[in-house]
């Protein structure tokens, strides 16, 4: 049996050729196997991801002593009690947006002045499975870091390997103070900033969100409601998010106005959208509890420009106690 064969579409007689079926069925045959090598060869493709997960599954290994059942001994135990307030609040078919919290000090109404949403969110779930899920959310967190890092990059446009790159070196960092997006603000021999771990979650997807709407002018909604979120979450990251949209106006000033407008739309959306969180904290700014044993130290007050500005260029900031590896890397951008 043969097939026509009319590849070369000319008119003369030399271009009508019969061939075989059984060639025919070869060079069908060969394009699969070419297809089928072709699969094998994505693999490349994949790989950024792969690379990711190394210090998800370092992290998960690393971190695994965070599930233990034990007493917190830093910031931690507070956040942990506000949990079980929202848990009970819940339970007991209150809103837990609101009420008077005891178990700091005299009390307060903690959840009125406070960035709330976290131990609201982690409450909920402790009503559905139960207490442990404080030191799951803590474990979780810490432990995919780096695909929230790995998702902004990709937001904010940056290549897969470079996007890769980051997420690998995030878990890496660590400064003098021992208070950024680093160990030891978060586990239990750290200073148990909880509420902080849930802001640096949503910080990388904010920016990328913020970027896209003001660079593109697409996607308003969801960057709004990633701002809303950063500052629902983590008031000071949030206000780091917002202070953000300022760089990405100004980055390209040949459009200054249209991303002017693009930021004020995503800024405005995003403050109204947590108005419910803002509002209370801000007309009753006079009634917050007031702190007196971190008034006048670095918790309020920071550590100084050229304090800080000596770690950024000694590498205190990225690599405290270290070759400065990242600090160079930092650098060279």
């Amino acid at each position: 049996m043969a097939s026509l064969d009319t590849s070369s579409g000319g008119a003369s007689d030399s271009s009508w050729v019969l061939k075989p079926e059984k060639e025919r069925r070869f060079r069908i045959g060969r394009t699969r196997q070419k297809g089928s090598d072709g699969s094998r060869s994505n693999l490349p493709r994949y790989a950024p991801l792969l690379i990711v997960l190394v210090p998800v599954l370092f992290n998960a290994w690393t971190l695994r002593a965070e599930l233990l059942r034990v007493e917190y001994l830093n910031d931690s135990a507070i956040h942990s009690s506000m949990v079980r307030w929202a848990a009970a609040r819940i339970q007991e078919g209150h809103l837990p947006f609101d009420g008077w919290y005891p178990y700091l000090s005299l009390g307060s109404s903690r959840f009125h002045h406070y960035q709330s949403l976290p131990h609201i969110l982690t409450g909920a779930l402790t009503v559905l499975f139960g207490p442990r899920v404080f030191a799951w959310s803590l474990y979780l967190l810490l432990v995919l870091w780096p695909l929230a890092v790995y998702l902004g990059g990709r937001l904010l446009g940056w290549s897969v390997w470079a996007s890769a790159a980051a997420a690998v070196i995030s878990p890496l960092l660590r400064s003098v103070p021992g208070l950024g997006y680093e160990y030891g603000s978060y586990t239990w021999q750290g200073s148990g900033t909880w509420a902080q771990l849930w802001g640096m979650w949503a910080l990388p997807i904010c920016w990328g969100l913020t970027w896209r709407a003001i660079s593109r002018g697409t996607g308003y909604a969801l960057a709004a409601i990633a701002l809303a979120l950063t500052l629902a979450l983590h008031l000071l990251t949030g206000y780091l998010a917002l202070l953000s949209l300022g760089v990405w106006i100004l980055v390209k000033p040949p459009e200054f106005l249209r991303r002017v407008g693009r930021g004020v739309l995503v800024g405005v959306g995003g403050l109204l959208a947590a108005a419910w969180m803002l509002v209370p904290l801000i007309a009753d700014a006079r009634w917050t509890a007031q702190d007196e044993f971190s008034r006048g130290t670095f918790y309020y007050d920071s550590f100084g420009a050229r304090r800080v500005l000596a770690w950024l260029f000694t590498g205190g900031i990225f690599d405290a106690n270290r070759l400065p590896v990242i600090s160079l890397l930092v650098a060279v951008g």
